[in-house]
């Protein structure tokens, strides 16, 4: 694991000698400011990913898909209410969840439990709502309607899904795949939980955390690159287009949070830097589309589901968020 940390820390000393080369160059203070955002924002989510990344290899190698059907009743409407919970005892990663909800499937768990384990899980879990806290610790408000509404838009979405797919069969969804093709969110392989020895299992744990910190850093870097290049360079005037329109701020950054594809344990310090800039609603948003669907997942979606499939994931996913957070702003935020 310890490679895959010095990997993103060269990353992060890269970018900053750029800044300081360009400082030098054009005398301007704002790439001095923008390094030490930059910087700021990594480390402060930094560690959380670290977090996710060992959480997620143990739950990979000691939480089964048997333990979550043993759990999930059999009522249609109470089993995707058990569903939108169940990230309070198994906390995955967006990309994590994508092939286990897949594997639910090739054992026949129904369409619209799965939907739910893959919009909820990510957000719904208990480090994302400590690391939001973190972000947020001067607006418990924020930590409270992320969490509710996570909790509440999984479940519609599970609603919706059990009607639009009700009758249809695990094999008129999935794509075919060869035998020996894997789908996981890391380079590993499912056989490896099965032949993992009570002597190297935790090196196998700690490996798979390497990898899974190796490919979720990127994304993060990525959105706190973009992030601190918008508080540097874009003055807060430039901003005030958006209080003309209460709709442009709101989908600016739900498409802010599909491309970037920011890992929703750290995304929370990212959408912290908005505060002040852009409608609670809006930040709100970025803070709930991206754990429930963004770029990477919706590559994964195409690669384990047929492409109608995972078009009618994503449409269910974006359109009943959007509405949420329209919601949001006018009754509540």
């Amino acid at each position: 694991m310890i490679p895959y940390i010095n990997f993103q820390m060269r990353e992060i000393i890269v970018i900053n000698y750029i800044c300081s080369f360009f400082f030098h160059i054009t005398g301007s203070d704002s790439f001095q400011v923008f390094s030490i955002l930059f910087t700021a924002i990594f480390f402060e989510g930094f560690p959380f990913i670290i977090l996710g990344s060992l959480i997620s290899s143990i739950i990979h190698f000691y939480v089964t898909e048997e333990h979550i059907i043993r759990i999930i009743p059999s009522n249609r409407y109470f089993s995707i209410i058990i569903s939108a919970l169940t990230g309070l005892v198994f906390p995955l990663c967006e990309c994590g969840i994508v092939s286990v909800i897949k594997r639910l499937m090739e054992k026949k768990v129904p369409i619209h439990v799965c939907i739910t384990l893959l919009t909820s899980i990510p957000i719904v879990n208990p480090v994302v709502i400590l690391t939001t806290f973190l972000a947020f610790p001067d607006r418990l408000d924020i930590v409270i309607i992320r969490a509710t509404a996570g909790f509440t838009i999984s479940v519609m979405i599970g609603i919706i899904a059990s009607f639009i797919f009700s009758g249809k069969d695990t094999d008129q969804l999935l794509k075919k795949l060869p035998a020996d093709r894997h789908q996981n969110c890391t380079h590993c392989r499912l056989e490896k939980r099965s032949a993992a020895g009570k002597q190297n299992r935790f090196f196998q744990i700690i490996d798979h955390a390497g990898h899974e910190l190796y490919n979720i850093g990127r994304f993060f870097i990525a959105g706190a690159f973009l992030a601190s290049l918008f508080r540097t360079f874009i003055s807060e005037k430039h901003f005030l287009i958006f209080t003309e329109n209460s709709l442009l701020p709101i989908i600016t950054m739900i498409f802010l949070a599909y491309v970037l594809s920011v890992c929703s344990e750290t995304d929370a310090f990212i959408a912290r830097k908005f505060i002040g800039i852009l409608p609670d609603s809006a930040i709100m948003g970025f803070m709930l589309v991206g754990p429930m669907i963004d770029l990477k997942n919706t590559i994964l979606l195409l690669n384990l589901f047929k492409a109608k499939t995972a078009f009618i994931f994503v449409s269910i996913i974006l359109l009943t968020c959007f509405l949420s957070v329209l919601f949001l702003n006018n009754f509540i935020m």
